[in-house]
């Protein structure tokens, strides 16, 4: 899939393209690619006391949808805000003067975007209120759960319930902040994304709650 040369990033919905005759392709974008974790969280919310298993993937869904909206948000009209320090600068040179030899974009990692929402230089609309426990448990989201999902030994791991109960509800409300306050999700999520984001944070907000007064 090509890049939109317009910008740092971009790129078309997703969508099954059969334009070329014998050839399919998929295409994605960062709009759906949000809208889809959140409606994974969501769906493997439901029932996790019986499914105590499902909890890998709701994490790892959940850490998506966070680092997916942080890109988002943050990254401006020219796409490139999102980007490691070096990428942002040799971009946006590129920007003001296209030539055949593109830099490479390299996304800033997790925390990384974590740290940059909260300046208000770098917002397109207000930052989030965090306290200094939010910040904490939104990066052990990352850190200590996905991360350790994602390269994953063979070995026996238990984690405290209630130490994932009480880093769900704030990754979704930051999920919705950003996919709902800032200019650039403002203008380019559909109203059919916003209905589906909004019924998959209910959906994730009703399981967990039902989780926390299981006996």
């Amino acid at each position: 899939m090509s890049e939109d040369e317009s910008d740092c990033g971009g790129g078309d919905d997703w969508l099954l393209d059969d334009a070329s005759e014998g050839n399919e392709f998929i295409h994605f974008d960062e709009y759906e690619d949000a809208v889809a974790a959140i409606e994974l969280v969501a769906s493997q919310s439901i029932d996790l006391q019986k499914r105590p298993s499902q909890w890998k993937w709701v994490i790892t869904a959940m850490q998506n949808a966070v680092q997916g909206a942080m890109v988002i948000a943050l990254s401006g009209t020219d796409g490139c805000g999102a980007l490691t320090d070096k990428s942002r600068r040799q971009n946006r040179v590129w920007l003001d003067n296209p030539t055949s030899d593109r830099p490479r974009t390299m996304m800033a990692d997790y925390n990384v975007l974590l740290e940059r929402i909260g300046k208000p230089e770098l917002m397109e609309g207000p930052v989030p209120e965090l306290s200094a426990e939010d910040y904490r448990n939104l990066q052990r989201l990352n850190d200590n759960l996905r991360r350790q999902f994602a390269h994953f030994h063979p070995t026996g791991w238990g984690i405290e319930l209630n130490y994932m109960l009480n880093i769900m509800p704030i990754a979704l409300n930051l999920f919705e902040f950003l996919t709902t306050t800032q200019g650039r999700p403002n203008i380019h999520f559909t109203e059919e994304h916003r209905a589906r984001m909004t019924k998959a944070l209910a959906q994730a907000r009703v399981s967990f709650e039902e989780f926390k007064q299981t006996p």
